[in-house]
């Protein structure tokens, strides 16, 4: 079984090793300090030098892994089940690279940890290497214990301790030997408390999300953001597609990341060359440098400028990171996955249309207005690699990742506050694969408290969503679904929908019997529409036939995004709001025919005491109206920017 159990973890190392080679350029040889904490006395006898062997060969077998895991021997549960909170080095990899943050948490392991998880792996693989004492020649040898090995991490060495009582005996003496000590050359505190600064910076500064949306932005249209096209044609992508071309511009550009004060890859030019354009970023560089034959730098803005400005990470890392030929590269596979959420779509496709609940992207004679936005979730695996190490024979990687974190376009801290990516699908193995333990799901209307029937409840993680049952009358009248949730995942969410209701999410951690969700009630309001004329003097009219508009509400403090068609020949038209007081980000688009003929873009607050109102949305018209694409696209640029008119036309409730 040992045998066994051996040949199964050269098989994971020659996998991860082989995942590993290519990534970096090797970087040079490094003379590592050796830690004078520690007495290790000399190994003597062939008994003493075999065990000594022994501890060194395993332990840095146990460093390997713990490099590519990051720092773990063992990952956690949490983090190798988990989809989105690791990596793996290949698809078919046994490997788990841990993300070291991730939604406010930090999975970082502790110096203790490290200690703890590579002494126990020592005592558990020294066995296999032990096995073969009885091959030292003209000794007798009698193991007495079992080996049990402790390990201290150091600033410049790792010192490997075996408690392990073997007596022997030859012909001309006999002896006992309790204690066996080795010193490993390998500065693993300085690496991790690098990798630690880069992980610090990343997420201080929203490196990588802002890294991201730049890219995404400057490959429009191919992933499509904002913009105008005068086109018959209708535009229409494929959410599947765009989202490939990310990750295969992200697969291309991350490697290209550079971090200053260590071995990387130089400019083209020096350091003052750069800093005049510093702060020169895309946009800033097309409005100066770019028309439409093309753009024209002058010659004194260095070709790498844009790789300085964006690619360059300051760290705060000292020199002698640099001395101790440390390095830092990165890298995003497609393999890695990526959630991705737009709106608005249908089905996976963006394409230019008027619909309800798609009032973002509109659609004119001859002219398309879009505007995408993005959720976006995915890992990054940061690898720290110091040359030289185990005494300058042989290099030392560690992996770990990073998430990258964009809501509607913006970096956000946390797994999506506001708008969460919405996962689609479902997979049985997944889903079917459930605790043992029943776990009791009670919807409530958040006002009154009260027990919601037949609310549709369902389990997801990352992108996985199952399915799994409506509340319902049980025992004694208690209205609640009695289920089995799915266990491949660790700080899944429960969710909870009715009609009438803004959904509701609570997340479990797997050792729950009882889960309650809260869901909003939304109340309908009575609104109607005037267009208030941009010619001075005349009064605010009605729409007329052939007339609507698209009224878009979103919450700017809780998730909820909604749109609706105002029909001015219906008799009542209504907007469903929260049951609440709240604040909204208000959208009108309104239209004669498939002419925008004016709008109104700004806020809505809507207190308790307006329940009972009706709303009146005075909407700005322009007169006359336009006819040509380019003046719908000035009167759109018109009632996105102008706040003048936002003040005058202000909804009121009567």
């Amino acid at each position: 079984m040992e045998k066994r159990g051996q040949i199964a973890l050269y098989i994971i190392i020659g996998l991860a090793l082989i995942s590993a080679i290519g990534i970096f350029l090797v970087i040079r040889t490094n003379s590592s300090e050796i830690a004078d904490t520690y007495v290790f006395p000399e190994a003597k006898t062939a008994l003493q030098k075999f065990i000594s062997h022994c501890i060194e060969n395993t332990a840095r077998d146990g460093l390997f892994l713990m490099g590519i895991q990051g720092g773990y021997v063992t990952v956690p549960e949490e983090l190798a089940v988990t989809p989105g909170l690791h990596v793996l080095p290949s698809p078919l990899s046994p490997i788990r690279t841990p993300t070291w943050h991730f939604n406010g948490v930090e999975y970082m392991p502790t110096k203790k940890v490290m200690e703890e998880q590579l002494g126990k792996y020592i005592s558990d693989n020294i066995g296999v290497c032990l096995q073969n004492l009885s091959h030292i020649k003209d000794e007798n040898i009698l193991v007495v214990t079992a080996p049990n090995a402790t390990v201290r991490i150091g600033d410049h060495s790792i010192a490997a301790y075996l408690d392990y009582i073997v007596e022997s005996s030859n012909a001309k003496s006999k002896s006992s030997l309790e204690r066996f000590s080795v010193e490993i050359p390998i500065s693993l505190t300085k690496i991790m408390e690098t990798g630690k600064k880069v992980k610090d910076a990343l997420l201080e500064n929203d490196f990588l999300e802002f890294f991201t949306i730049d890219l995404m932005a400057a490959s429009d249209p191919l992933i499509p953001m904002s913009g105008i096209r005068f086109s018959c044609n209708e535009q229409v992508w494929s959410q599947h597609s765009v989202q490939k071309f990310l990750q295969d511009i992200l697969e291309d550009t991350v490697p290209k990341i550079r971090v200053r004060n260590t071995n990387h890859r130089p400019f083209m030019k020096s350091e003052k060359e750069y800093i005049p354009f510093a702060n020169l970023g895309m946009k800033e560089f097309e409005d100066t440098y770019c028309d439409e034959d093309g753009c024209d730098p002058p010659s004194t803005v260095p070709s790498d400028q844009y790789a300085y400005n964006h690619l360059y990470l300051d760290a705060g890392l000292d020199q002698s990171v640099k001395d101790e030929k440390i390095n830092i590269g990165f890298r995003y596979l497609p393999t890695f996955n990526m959630d991705m959420s737009v709106r608005p779509s249908n089905d996976g496709v963006m394409q230019s249309s008027t619909e309800e609940g798609h009032t973002e992207y509109l659609e004119f004679v001859c002219m398309n207005i879009y505007h995408f936005t993005y959720d976006v979730r995915y890992l990054v695996e940061v690898v720290v690699i110091q040359e030289g190490a185990y005494g300058g024979f042989e290099d030392f990687i560690l992996r770990f990742a990073v998430p990258v974190l964009i809501d509607h376009n913006l970096p956000t801290e946390s797994e999506f506050s506001s708008s969460l990516l919405i996962p689609t699908e479902e997979n049985k193995q997944f889903c079917n694969a459930t605790f043992d333990t029943e776990v009791h799901v009670y919807a409530k209307d958040k006002i009154t408290n009260e027990q919601l029937n037949d609310a549709k409840i369902a389990f997801e993680c990352v992108k996985f969503r199952c399915p799994i049952g409506s509340t319902r009358s049980e025992l004694n009248g208690i209205l609640r679904l009695t289920t089995n949730v799915p266990s491949g995942c660790y700080g899944g969410v429960i969710t909870a929908s009715k009609e009438g209701y803004v959904s509701g999410r609570s997340q479990v951690m797997g050792n729950e019997k009882t889960v309650e969700v809260e869901l909003l009630p939304l109340r309908s309001v009575y609104y109607q529409i005037d267009l208030a004329k941009s010619t001075y003097g005349v009064l605010p009219t009605p729409l007329s036939k052939g007339q609507e508009a698209f009224v878009s509400l979103k919450s700017t403090s809780i998730p909820y995004d909604k749109s609706f068609i105002y029909d001015p020949e219906k008799k009542h038209n209504y907007l469903q709001v929260m049951d609440i007081g709240a604040t909204y980000n208000l959208s009108v688009m309104v239209y004669d025919e498939s002419t925008l003929i004016g709008g109104y873009m700004g806020t809505l607050r809507v207190d308790e005491l307006n329940f009972n109102k009706v709303l009146t949305l005075h909407v700005y018209e322009e007169l006359p109206h336009p006819i040509k694409a380019e003046d719908m696209g000035k009167l759109y640029k018109f009632l996105k920017d102008d706040d003048e008119y936002v003040k005058e036309h202000s909804p009121v409730w009567t």
